[in-house]
């Protein structure tokens, strides 16, 4: 990625020397291609300068934010240099709206890369492409010879066109997974650790038939009953007996 106006703005802005003053010293940290740096020092400029800062010093100020990927910090300070310094920059202003875009379109392009991108992700890029492609071709609507602009227009086309087949084929690749998961029996529900275990009853044990009873189990089984029977015939005669009336009076 070129920027081709470079090199003309800072050879204006050496001219005034590379001391202690910040805004020689942005141009020296550019060229020297440190460009938060430079990008410091522009600002520190600019803020000495307030609304009497130079076009050539938000001019590269913008330059530097691109470079450190500040979109929306060089879009200002373009916009800033139209206002200052009149229509003339309008075709530079539009160059950095579109490498703002561009660089807005790579972040988007790289979170749909991500294992587990937002959905959105690709919409945005491709939206970023977009305004990018406008961009350099209102650049190249008013100067058809620039060549940087030229290959940066073919990038982002080339850009825009992964994206688009891109953003199909995750589609495609979501609406099978949706269809295979709604084609999958329904898994079982997990049973609830936290719930008191199901008392389960047990049936009793199948005895196994040995035969007929010996004559001595027959002779205790019908002594037990014997038994029995006598014990509740005692135990009604008792009843009746508390039940009826004494014979002797007090009277």
């Amino acid at each position: 990625m070129r920027w081709s106006l470079v090199p003309a703005i800072l050879t204006v802005l050496c001219a005034a020397g590379c001391g202690g003053d910040p805004f020689p010293r942005g141009v020296a940290e550019y060229e020297a291609g440190s460009f938060a740096a430079a990008l410091d020092a522009f600002a520190e400029a600019e803020l000495l300068a307030g609304d009497h800062a130079e076009p050539a010093l938000l001019a590269n100020r913008a330059l530097a934010a691109l470079r450190v990927g500040r979109a929306r910090e060089a879009e200002t300070s373009a916009e800033k240099l139209v206002a200052r310094g009149g229509a003339e920059h309008e075709g530079f202003r539009d160059h950095v709206f579109a490498v703002a875009a561009w660089l807005r379109a790579q972040r988007a392009q790289a979170e749909a890369g991500l294992t587990d991108p937002d959905p959105t992700a690709f919409a945005r890029a491709i939206g970023h492409a977009e305004d990018a492609l406008a961009g350099f071709e209102a650049v190249l609507a008013a100067d058809p010879s620039r060549a940087d602009t030229q290959r940066n227009y073919v990038r982002v086309a080339r850009m825009l066109d992964a994206l688009r087949k891109a953003q199909e084929e995750a589609e495609k690749n979501r609406r099978n997974k949706r269809e295979g998961a709604e084609d999958r029996p329904a898994p079982e529900p997990e049973p609830d650790t936290d719930a008191p275990p199901e008392e389960v009853e047990q049936a009793p044990e199948l005895q196994q038939d040995d035969g007929a009873l010996t004559a001595d189990e027959v002779e205790a089984l019908l002594a037990r009953l014997a038994r029995k029977e006598a014990e509740k015939r005692q135990l009604r005669r008792d009843q009746r007996a508390a039940r009826t009336p004494s014979t002797e009076r007090d009277w």
